[in-house]
């Protein structure tokens, strides 16, 4: 136990001292009972609102409530604009010769959201008008104009031609008008039109097949029928075509091909290079050359019998490089004729080394070789009927039609190509210009090729034939040359107009009476005038112009089937023209 004295101190003028750092804080104490609830203190700030809740079922409508007031007016918009569409006609698609009038052209045009309801055809824009070709298609199994309705086109409904006469009438009550109509294959007429026929025009069969046989180009095109019927057979000329040449291979006159540009235009296709020794030396393109030395000597050169070699611009002598080992070019440099900078006095020279070019002076020595270009080969073809003779050989041009006889014309899609073992042959069918038949299929007339054709014909009118007469029944040759005029009695020959000489031999003859031509007899001579007659004739008339002598019958007499002219004046005299008559 320990003793602490007790002694009292008593202190003045105190004063605080500095505050010492905060001690190390104690251990909790044991808590001690619960002192009274305390005041409530403020009402915190609001939570967040949470999730909405699940809709409860709606619950019954309220009943309406009255009409409330009418409000006032809107101020008035503004007024909007029509728009309207034009309908024209045009020839073509860029509005040529416009028109409003419907189915008067080929073209419709529409233009949209125009301001006016019309326009003037006369002034208007083509162009503000979208043009389509106009067609209408009708397409039907029958097709019955009632109330006797007309089809038209070109024409009016009254059947009125337009200015040109193109298009067709068909009206109500059968008439039917066109002009410069076509009938593609066969006209026909009668019940039963196939079998009961009256009348074909045109009946034509045209080309019917084409055979070929060869190795080159099937390119023979029929561009036209014929109008006769007839076999034809064509053929590429032996020994006439020249075939196409190739680079590195052997050109036209000889040398080597070393360009191709593709095409034949300008009449050439190729180039061609000389001969190495072209210039007679030891080794290719042997000798040095100034300038103009080199175009000379190119230009003279010949060979394979050609001699329009020449020497090349600088395009044409770069084309020689690529083909320099077949060319066997020296790897020098060579001449072109072609001026750097439009100077003759320097020329291009291009490096056979290396395909490289520059320019030298026109004085320096350089190497040279020949070219040509390669002329255009040419194919002929020839034609014949079968079993007749080749026609000769004609050259082949592209899209020519060649006329083989009777109308039929070939052309050819190539000019080059072809093989000379290309032939072609061909039948053309039978062609009429008219056939008539009866209903059993014999043919009394045929037009075909210019030439009428009938079993028989009867001519009915009775009018003497005459110098003036122009209703006699027959005649042959135009009515102011020279023309026969038959009647039922009389041949009658004249010539504008005049009577004229027909001179022959009769073997038979029909008829009382038949005028013939000038014949010459010399004094106291007599002429047979006809041989091998029949009957009892005599002459009854012989008339000399130039003496103005006109002799009847005295003169001319008949011993047995031949007839004689006797003069019996003291000299030569021609009778113009002289009858017989059939006593």
């Amino acid at each position: 136990m320990s003793l602490i004295t007790k002694n009292q101190i008593t202190i003045i003028d105190v004063s605080d001292g500095e505050q010492g750092p905060q001690g190390i804080q104690g251990e909790t104490g044991a808590t001690g009972p619960q002192g009274a609830q305390g005041v409530q203190g403020e009402t915190g700030a609001t939570g967040p609102q949470g999730e909405t809740g699940a809709t409860g079922a709606q619950g019954p409508q309220g009943a309406t409530g009255p009409q409330g007031p009418t409000g006032t007016d809107g101020t008035d918009g503004i007024d909007g604009i029509s728009h309207y569409m034009w309908v024209a006609y045009a020839d073509d698609a860029d509005g040529s010769n416009l028109s409003d009038i419907p189915g008067t052209r080929q073209y419709i045009g529409h233009a949209y959201n125009q301001t006016s309801p019309t326009y003037d055809a006369e002034i208007v824009d083509p162009s503000v008008f979208y043009w389509i070709p106009y067609f209408l298609y009708l397409i039907a199994t029958k097709i019955r104009i009632t109330g006797n309705g007309v089809v038209y086109s070109g024409y009016d409904e009254n059947g009125n031609p337009p200015a040109d006469g193109k298009g067709f009438f068909l009206g109500g009550n059968g008439i039917f008008k066109a002009k410069d109509g076509e009938f593609i294959g066969t006209f026909r007429s009668g019940n039963g039109a196939s079998d009961s026929a009256r009348v074909a025009v045109k009946e034509d069969a045209g080309i019917t097949s084409i055979h070929y046989t060869g190795s080159g180009l099937n390119d023979l095109q029929i561009t036209q029928d014929g109008t006769i019927e007839a076999s034809y057979e064509v053929k590429i000329s032996t020994g006439q075509v020249s075939a196409p040449y190739s680079v590195g291979g052997i050109g036209e006159a000889g040398g080597t091909v070393f360009y191709d540009k593709g095409n034949w235009d300008d009449g050439y296709r190729y180039l061609e290079a000389a001969s190495p020794y072209w210039d007679n030396g030891s080794y290719p393109d042997n000798y040095y050359y100034n300038a103009w030395e080199a175009r000379d000597a190119c230009n003279a050169y010949s060979q394979g019998g050609f001699s329009d070699w020449f020497l090349g611009n600088l395009q044409q002598v770069l084309a020689m490089y690529p083909q320099k080992t077949a060319l066997s070019l020296r790897e020098n440099l060579y001449w072109a004729y072609q001026y750097y900078n439009d100077d003759d006095r320097t020329w291009y020279q291009v490096d056979m080394s290396d395909g490289s070019y520059t320019w030298a002076s026109i004085g320096l020595d350089r190497r040279a070789r020949p070219m040509r270009k390669t002329s255009k080969p040419v194919e002929y073809f020839q034609w014949r009927l079968v079993g007749g003779t080749w026609s000769s050989p004609t050259a082949i041009t592209a899209g020519t039609s060649y006329d083989l006889g009777n109308n039929v014309k070939i052309s050819f899609g190539n000019e080059l190509g072809h093989s000379t073992t290309d032939t072609w042959s061909f039948t053309q069918g039978s062609m009429y210009g008219l056939s008539i038949k009866n209903n059993i299929g014999t043919e009394y007339l045929k037009a075909s090729n210019g030439v009428l054709e009938l079993t028989k014909q009867r001519l009915t009118n009775t009018q003497d034939a005459s110098e003036t007469s122009v209703d006699h029944a027959f005649q042959i040759g135009p009515d102011n040359g020279q023309n026969i005029r038959f009647d039922t009695n009389e041949l009658l020959p004249l010539n504008n107009g005049n009577i004229a000489g027909l001179w022959t031999y009769l073997n038979s003859i029909r008829g009382p009476g038949v005028k013939y031509g000038s014949v010459t007899i010399s004094a106291n001579s007599r002429v047979a005038v006809a041989t091998g007659v029949s009957g009892t004739w005599r002459v009854h008339q012989a008339y000399n112009v130039n003496n103005n002598t006109d002799m009847w019958g005295t003169h001319g007499y008949q011993s047995g089937s031949t007839i004689y002219i006797h003069n019996t004046a003291g000299f030569t005299t021609t009778f113009d023209w002289f009858a017989l008559r059939l006593d």
